[in-house]
Order: C-alpha cells, then sequence, then structure tokens
C-alpha cells in the first residue's frame, strides 16, 4: 500500500493558507515513524522520496527534516502549530491486559492492572527519539508543544482503573481516555481563542 503524504501534506498547507488559519494542530503516535512499539517494531517508515530504503535511520532522518520543513513552511505564513504528544504506549492491548488482569478481589484486580501498565521510565524512554528532535525545534517562534504525561503518568501510565481502560488497544485512548485531557484541552483552547 502506498500513502502519498507530500499530495495530503501540500492540500492542508493550501487549505491553511487560503482560509487563513492561524493555528494547526498535530497529533499522532510519533514513535510509530521512528522506533515503532517497546521492541522496536511495527516502524511504518518514511522517506523524502517515493523510493526510499526502509531502515530506522532513514525513517528518523525523514521524520526530523520533514518536520523541520513544515515548521518553516508555516512560519513563512504567520501560522502557529501545536503538537500533542502520544500518549504513553502500553506494552499490551488494554483488552489483553483486563482479560489477564481480571479478578474478583478488587485489590488483586488493582495489582494485576499496576504490573501490566507500563512504567513511566519505559514510556519515557520510548519517546527519547521523538523527544530529541522535538528537542531539536524548540526555538521555532510558531512551535508548541503540548505534553500530557503528567495526566497520564506518576510512577506508572496506568492502563486505567477497575472500573474502566483509558485505552482502545495499546495506544489509542479510549473516551475515559481521552476525558482525563478535557480540562487541559479545555483551557489550552479558551486561551488561544483569547
Amino acid at each position: 500500500e502506498i500513502h502519498n503524504c507530500f499530495l495530503l501534506n501540500e492540500k492542508v498547507y493550501k487549505f491553511v493558507k487560503q482560509e487563513k488559519i492561524k493555528d494547526i494542530f498535530f497529533i499522532a503516535r510519533w514513535s510509530i515513524y521512528t522506533i515503532g512499539d517497546h521492541n522496536n517494531k511495527g516502524i511504518f517508515h518514511i522517506g523524502l522520496q517515493p523510493k526510499f530504503k526502509k531502515t530506522s535511520e532513514s525513517s528518523f532522518a525523514s521524520f526530523s527534516i520533514s518536520l523541520k520543513k513544515t515548521i518553516e513552511i508555516y512560519q513563512d505564513i504567520g501560522v502557529n502549530i501545536h503538537i500533542i504528544s502520544e500518549a504513553p504506549l502500553q506494552h499490551f492491548d488494554s483488552k489483553y491486559i483486563y482479560y489477564r488482569s481480571f479478578d474478583e478481589d478488587y485489590d488483586s484486580f488493582k495489582n494485576n492492572l499496576e504490573a501490566y501498565s507500563v512504567s513511566s521510565s519505559d514510556h519515557l524512554s520510548h519517546q527519547y527519539q521523538v523527544q530529541s528532535i522535538f528537542d531539536s525545534y524548540k526555538n521555532f517562534k510558531n512551535l508548541y508543544f503540548w505534553n500530557y504525561d503528567r495526566v497520564f503518568c506518576k510512577d506508572l501510565c496506568m492502563v486505567g482503573t477497575t472500573n474502566q481502560s483509558y485505552y482502545y488497544d495499546d495506544d489509542h485512548l479510549s473516551i475515559s481516555g481521552a476525558m482525563l485531557l478535557e480540562e487541559e484541552f479545555i483551557e489550552k483552547f479558551r486561551k488561544l481563542s483569547e
């Protein structure tokens, strides 16, 4: 399957410019382009040309170069870019975690969920490459990073509670997980509209 990100990005750019949009938001599982999952599998390789050698290194370089170009072209037309960090990637699909964790005893159920949830240190380690790219561009005046690790992580980045999962699978937030960000987003959008 061939994805033509260049054409999509070109259409979005033209629309943003034509409609005089001042703020755009990028949200993705950023690590999928650089490292994949916790086992370095499942990378969605990207390149600067339609045909390219599919390696982690080339994908990392392409992601970094493409992000810089994107920031620059939007800066040239006065558009702010807001990059929203990805939710912590769990080691397992949430359905599997809940299946393996369920226990009629509340404390056992809770302890099992904790045992399967990704640790904060694993999450930060997994995000290191992507974060290093983002950090290298933090001096751009039109670039804003929204990081919500503090919402999802303490010592653990919990998959959920005994009542609800924060995830649909291993990386997509469920409605309950997304609702953890509701007040944060309302406040950010309120500030942007002032």
